[in-house]
């Protein structure tokens, strides 16, 4: 069974293409800022960074971190991207996601990191990934409502980062130019046909990526609704993972699993 099947009802597949012992955040502007620095990752296991979107910091994402902790992703980090309202180019913030990933896999001797990002930060991450290269040291990429294409909103703000979400905006372009290393790796692109911040919602959708369509209500629920948590896991788990062979994965999960308080 795919993990896309194990969802349930109110997910599409358009396209196919224990407890946390650690979680740390970074405040690129300044030092780490909240928890121990994470023990070494075991055998086969990967760290997963969670990036938030615009105008949100990495408390956006600590629901999210709670459910994979919950459900057996040992290791998560989380960072906050400063300036996060669009006052910097999307370069810049990429350059803090390359800085956050070299830290993160200097202190737990893992290869690889898989990211997991939100709305802006999907956008942002591709530019690590392609443009620094990040793809040689991430293992799995998954985007959440990200405006792959760009965004209408975009033109209700005139700063750097807001320009280059603009659809057919230069920094867009030259990612969509050429997306054959994308394609070669395990990514995975969830988003909201309801989303009324991303417009035309389906600027989410990729040729490059699995394709995951789930009709939540609001743009900025879609890191706490249930469907999306448990694609989020199904995504960094289903076969071809480099799970810890030691404990095994921990299985697809629904959106019966509930979030823990």
């Amino acid at each position: 069974m795919s993990g896309a099947l194990a969802l349930g009802l109110g997910v599409t597949v358009v396209t196919g293409c224990g407890s946390a012992a650690s979680s740390g955040i970074l405040d690129v502007a300044g030092a780490t800022t909240a928890s121990a620095q994470a023990a070494p990752v075991a055998p086969g296991s990967t760290p997963v960074l969670l990036i938030h979107g615009i105008f949100d910091n990495s408390s956006k994402m600590e629901p999210m971190d709670r459910y994979l902790g919950a459900h057996g992703f040992q290791s998560r980090y989380l960072i906050n991207l400063v300036p996060n309202g669009g006052q910097a180019p999307l370069e810049t913030l990429a350059a803090e996601v390359r800085q956050r990933v070299d830290q993160i896999l200097a202190d737990t001797g893992a290869p690889k990191i898989d990211i997991v990002a939100f709305s802006m930060g999907g956008v942002v991450s591709r530019y690590y990934l392609q443009d620094l290269d990040g793809l040689s040291r991430t293992r799995r990429f998954v985007t959440i409502s990200s405006p792959h294409h760009g965004t209408m909103t975009a033109y209700a703000m005139n700063t750097p980062g807001a320009i280059e979400m603009r659809p057919n905006s230069a920094y867009l372009d030259g990612l969509n130019a050429d997306t054959t290393a994308l394609a070669a790796h395990h990514c995975t692109s969830i988003w909201t046909p309801l989303d009324l911040m991303i417009v035309p919602s389906r600027s989410s959708v990729v040729h490059w990526a699995k394709d995951l369509s789930i009709p939540v209500a609001l743009h900025p629920l879609m890191v706490t609704d249930s469907r999306v948590l448990a694609a989020v896991a199904n995504a960094l788990t289903e076969p071809g993972t480099d799970w810890n062979a030691a404990t095994g994965p921990p299985g697809l999960l629904t959106a019966d699993d509930s979030l823990p308080g």
